[in-house]
């Protein structure tokens, strides 16, 4: 599968659409649901990435999942 040049997606398994941009003058944070145990809807976390530039993202991972996941 491949990844798509401009657009955000996580290294792998699903993703909602993003929400929560946040810009604070220097850099871009783009929160989105996010599951990190497959490809599909279900044990849904909230991930975040940042960029200077919209183009280049630096992943950052989940930030906020249920407890029956928090390890992942």
């Amino acid at each position: 599968m491949q990844r798509p040049a401009y657009h955000f997606a996580p290294a792998k398994n699903w993703m909602n659409d993003p929400n929560g941009t946040v810009y604070d003058g220097k850099t871009y944070r783009l929160f989105y649901q996010y599951n990190p145990c497959g490809s599909e809807w279900g044990n849904i976390c909230w991930a975040y990435a940042e960029s200077s530039d919209l183009v280049n993202w630096k992943r950052k991972g989940v930030r906020l999942a249920p407890a029956a996941i928090a390890d992942v």
